[in-house]
């Protein structure tokens, strides 16, 4: 089995149970079963039947459950239509879909998932450090894709209960904004276009220079600290890739995160790091997925 966790979305229409079956995500999803392969590929909270619900974009925790939880219900469907399984389980993803496999790669090894057997991972392009996305933003002048800022201070609010006003993470206008461009109706672009790229006109001025330093700020750096994967030691392969191009997700996370995972105890027998030379976060994708797919079918065959 492997499941391919998708990048980062806004629309409701944009979940893969919702995209036309026509559409290049699903022939890319289809291709993956093509090699001998159950594939899944999770809405993820906040889509599909769960759209009521705000996404908890970059919460470890809800991640991780809800990409397991469709792991066993793909295993009691693949043996209600009788499908062998052997219980081989491979997890990928790019960008959100990379923070996405790494925080289940980590789940299945801390927690255990009876009936599966983790063989390996291949996050890509993730923010897998969220403290250290976030003083990467803060130290911008101006970032393409606001709507991630938007997106990371909507979910974290609504999902740890935050009573904290918008206007205490945004100034105005954009404060006000926020709710309203979350609905599910609004694509990343057509966010963006109610935002503005400048970080010192979006990010409330005195969190973008005293975040570290005003303990009226540490419950928003405990919750980046907690969501960061960077406090554990893989036992089971990852296989790391980003593009050293990439500015919209920086490259320098991904080595951060590598470092770290190495720090504290994982084996580079164990965890790897490929780089995707002149890549950015967008011409990144192919030449990742024409370099993991080779390997994760050799290790299928072992």
């Amino acid at each position: 089995m492997i499941s391919f966790q998708h990048g980062t979305i806004a629309a409701h229409s944009q979940a893969p149970t919702a995209v036309p079956l026509n559409s290049t995500e699903l022939i890319l999803y289809t291709a993956l079963a093509s090699p001998g392969f159950i594939s899944v590929v999770p809405d993820f909270i906040g889509f599909g039947e769960s759209k009521s619900i705000l996404h908890p974009y970059y919460v470890e925790q809800y991640t991780a459950s809800a990409i397991a939880d469709a792991l066993v219900a793909a295993a009691e469907l693949a043996a209600e239509k009788g499908v062998d399984f052997n219980s081989k389980l491979f997890l990928a993803g790019y960008s959100q879909g990379g923070y996405a496999t790494m925080a289940t790669h980590k789940f299945i090894e801390q927690e255990g998932l009876p009936g599966f057997d983790l063989v390996a991972s291949f996050p890509a392009s993730g923010g897998y450090d969220v403290k250290a996305m976030q003083e990467y933003f803060f130290s911008l002048a101006t970032y393409d894709q606001p709507f991630f800022l938007g997106y990371v201070a909507m979910a974290y609010r609504t999902t740890y209960n935050w009573t904290q006003p918008l206007t205490d993470f945004f100034q105005e206008p954009y404060a006000s904004r926020m709710p309203a461009l979350f609905n599910g109706a609004n694509d990343g672009n057509q966010i963006n276009a109610q935002l503005t790229t400048s970080i010192p006109n979006l990010v409330n001025s005195d969190l973008l220079k005293n975040i570290d330093s005003d303990a009226r700020y540490k419950y928003i750096v405990d919750a980046f600290e907690e969501n960061s994967l960077v406090v554990w030691a893989p036992k089971v392969k990852l296989y790391l890739y980003h593009g050293d191009a990439d500015v919209t997700v920086p490259f320098n996370n991904s080595v951060i995160s590598y470092n770290k995972l190495l720090a504290n105890g994982a084996s580079q027998d164990v965890v790897s790091f490929t780089v995707l030379p002149g890549k950015d976060h967008f011409t990144g994708v192919v030449p990742y997925i024409e370099n993991f797919l080779p390997t994760m079918l050799a290790l299928k065959e072992q």
